[in-house]
């Protein structure tokens, strides 16, 4: 297959229109799905050893990284008019440097986490050969990740360590500008990996269950056919026995024959009356609770808890265009 034809196909919405999950799974998850999703995991797991990197680099710079604050923060003081300090610049530099070693360390156990998580999902929607139920959680670490550093660089640039008003200063903070600078060159990767691989997992997820909803629904208009069909057997035996009964009540009394051919006459006019929608509402009316239910649910009716029972027969109906 030529790249050019496999990247088409695998960024078009073409699988959108599929509407058969055996036919998405035989047809398009391999290459295109398994693209998409086994490129989001090597994402994940990238990410989560960048997240690694930063917190063990962290403890293992611990020293100088606070050394470097304290020497700039004392030299800032000694420059500055004021006199006051409200916190001695040893311990202002701890705060600042564990303020950041634990919401790294925070960040890469969510990562973590998040990485076993999008594993396990990924593990038993294979076995089931459909993704409808893949988890897209891990996903918003990216997002969280990206904005938690764009936040960091605005309040680094505007005063986030007394007297900086500058990301990068190489010359008299080289590890805090290094730090910087990885916050910067991060999340542009995690945004490109994000636009490549991991915003495609809700769209396959969606095919998957539109595809699931369609098949479905058409099970939900068969079955009201059968019923129907069920319904007009019925109906055609019920139609047979009302004659012969009437042919038995003629040889019997004539009166009572006049009587019954009238009161058949006027059911069967009705019945004959009654629109399509109507016999399907009458037969779905003699369920219980618990099948109407389950029928809302595999047509995802919302708030199906909340209907009353016509309303709730009112909606099926409607869900499956009848």
């Amino acid at each position: 297959m030529k790249l050019n034809n496999f990247f088409n196909i695998a960024y078009s919405k073409e699988y959108m229109k599929t509407k058969k999950v055996d036919e998405l799974w035989g047809k398009y998850n391999k290459p295109y799905f398994q693209y998409f999703i086994f490129g989001s995991l090597a994402s994940y797991i990238f990410a989560a050893l960048v997240f690694l990197a930063i917190f063990i680099t962290y403890i293992i710079l611990r020293s100088n990284y606070i050394s470097e604050l304290t020497t700039y923060l004392n030299a800032y003081i000694n420059n500055s008019s004021s006199s006051m300090v409200a916190i001695a610049p040893e311990q202002q530099a701890a705060v600042y440097f564990n303020s950041e070693v634990s919401i790294n360390g925070i960040i890469f156990i969510v990562s973590l986490a998040l990485v076993f998580h999008f594993i396990y999902s990924l593990v038993k929607n294979i076995e089931q050969k459909n993704y409808q139920k893949l988890s897209i959680l891990a996903s918003f670490i990216f997002l969280i990740y990206i904005l938690y550093n764009f936040v960091n660089l605005i309040i680094n640039l505007f005063g986030g360590l007394v007297g900086t008003k500058k990301l990068f200063d190489f010359n008299i903070l080289p590890i805090w500008s290094s730090f910087n600078l990885i916050r910067l060159i991060t999340p542009i990767v995690l945004l490109i990996l994000y636009l490549v691989f991991v915003r495609y997992l809700r769209k396959i997820k969606i095919a998957f269950i539109n595809a699931y909803h369609h098949e479905e629904m058409l099970k939900a208009q068969e079955m009201f056919k059968n019923q129907d069909l069920n319904f007009n057997d019925f109906f055609s035996q019920f139609m047979n026995r009302a004659e012969y009964q009437t042919s038995e009540n003629n040889k019997q009394n004539e009166a009572t024959e006049n009587n019954i051919n009238k009161n058949n006459s006027s059911d069967i006019e009705k019945e004959k009356a009654k629109t399509k929608r109507e016999i399907y509402f009458d037969k779905i009316n003699q369920l219980p609770n618990n099948k109407l239910f389950e029928m809302a649910e595999k047509l995802y009716i919302s708030g199906y808890s909340k209907m009353t029972r016509e309303e709730l027969i009112e909606a099926i109906l409607n869900a499956t265009n009848n």
